[in-house]
């Protein structure tokens, strides 16, 4: 675990903004533009460290900006993975502020945090489902072939 303060400057103000705060409102996340994608996660890293599944609304890595005291927690890359991800919270309040995947350029900021709502287009990592769930979306069975899957779907 390391303490650490990421502070930059979105580069494109024009386009939509969306932002967020962590539980005692000491971090401020800022996402610049939609995100690429907004799924719903099941991967067993993901219930660990939210205690549940995880909504992640993912953001081109260099248009989120985070201010605020926050402590990073490095995960061990999956097998066939060189690289892991990045967990962050805040110090303050040790709330859940986003998931920093370099490999991918994507930043999954946490979803309750934020300040307007996403629906989910996919369930990704579907095998290793705690709760199975039922709303007509498509099921990877790990991920989709875009984000390195293997692209299989499973049944609801």
């Amino acid at each position: 675990r390391r303490v650490r303060r990421r502070i930059s400057t979105p580069s494109n103000m024009s386009e939509t903004v969306t932002n967020g705060a962590c539980y005692c409102g000491a971090v401020k996340v800022t996402a610049v533009g939609d995100p690429k994608a907004v799924l719903v996660c099941h991967c067993r890293d993901c219930a660990r460290w939210f205690g549940s599944l995880n909504m992640a609304t993912l953001f081109e890595r260099d248009k989120v900006t985070v201010t605020g005291e926050t402590v990073e927690v490095t995960n061990t890359p999956p097998e066939g993975k060189d690289q892991g991800s990045y967990r962050t919270t805040c110090v303050k309040c040790k709330g859940n502020v986003l998931n920093d995947h370099p490999g991918m350029g994507l930043t999954d900021v946490c979803s309750g945090i934020l300040d307007r709502p996403f629906e989910p287009a996919f369930h990704i990592n579907y095998q290793s489902a705690t709760w199975k769930i039922k709303d007509g979306l498509p099921k990877f069975k790990d991920l989709p072939a875009p984000f390195g899957g293997s692209d299989e779907t499973m049944p609801e």
